[in-house]
């Protein structure tokens, strides 16, 4: 057999190749050509990000502004709330409160004209400064409404009542009695006079907001403590009553209202 010439061998290797390097270059092309024409371009994809950040900020803002808009509701109706509640209580009160219920009033003025700066901050899109300032007010105003509740409510005056005694019918014993109390009030102490059965007795208290509370005791030193509350005009008082050896409720209507020039 005639052995195969080496060139030959060299020249058909050199043949496939070729035929393999053309293959591949045909598909890499077929690959990298479509993506070349048309995959976006770096600028594309920078506007694309661009636009996106953009949504995500205005997203953000608008975040922020629907809460300083929400808090700022929330301390416009604390502020309201507070000037109704000083409105009433001003026709409760002594000559003495409403001096306070005055500066108050003054205080609550300058809350409302911080909700303007609050707007013009939302306006200018201020949204960091709007929150923070509505919730200042919020505090504030809510602060001036506990303050106005705990004021005392005037109660100088006359009043009549009746007390009951609790559990079993007693016949060897008074189970009920009717009374009078006359009350002097400097802010929140209370003194005053009790009438009962002929005899009378030196009354000292407290009253907080609607809530009083006072005792009297005989030179013999008998005695009872009265605790109440007071409805919303300052008119009349219901609670509960003990002493040693027992307990019980009264209830007692104003009947005279001493006129401030009158009173010491």
């Amino acid at each position: 057999m005639r052995a195969v010439k080496p060139y030959i061998i060299s020249k058909g290797y050199k043949s496939r190749k070729r035929r393999r390097l053309k293959i591949s270059l045909f598909i890499i092309a077929s690959i990298v050509l479509p993506i070349v024409l048309y995959s976006p371009t770096k600028d594309y994809v920078n506007e694309i990000l661009k636009k996106r950040e953009e949504i995500l900020k205005k997203r953000e803002e608008d975040k922020k502004r629907n809460m300083a808009l929400t808090i700022m509701d929330e301390a416009k109706n604390t502020v309201r709330n507070a000037a109704m509640l000083l409105e009433r209580k001003a026709s409760t009160v002594g000559h003495n409160m409403r001096s306070k219920l005055d500066i108050m009033k003054k205080n609550l003025k300058g809350l409302e004209g911080s909700l303007f700066e609050v707007q013009e901050a939302i306006d200018g899109k201020n949204y960091d400064n709007a929150i923070n300032k509505s919730r200042l007010v919020r505090d504030k105003a809510n602060e001036m409404s506990n303050i106005v509740q705990r004021l005392p409510i005037d109660i100088w005056g006359k009043w009549e009542g009746k007390w009951e005694m609790e559990g079993l019918f007693n016949p060897l014993s008074t189970n009920e009695a009717n009374f009078k109390l006359s009350f002097e009030q400097d802010d929140s102490i209370l003194t005053g006079t009790y009438y009962e059965r002929g005899g009378s007795a030196k009354v000292n208290g407290k009253i907080e907001g609607k809530q009083i509370n006072f005792e009297y005791r005989y030179s013999d030193g008998g005695g009872r403590k009265y605790t109440g509350t007071i409805n919303d005009t300052g008119t009349e008082v219901s609670g509960k009553w003990h002493q040693e050896g027992g307990s019980g409720s009264w209830k007692m209507v104003k009947t005279a209202k001493v006129k401030e020039e009158k009173r010491k």
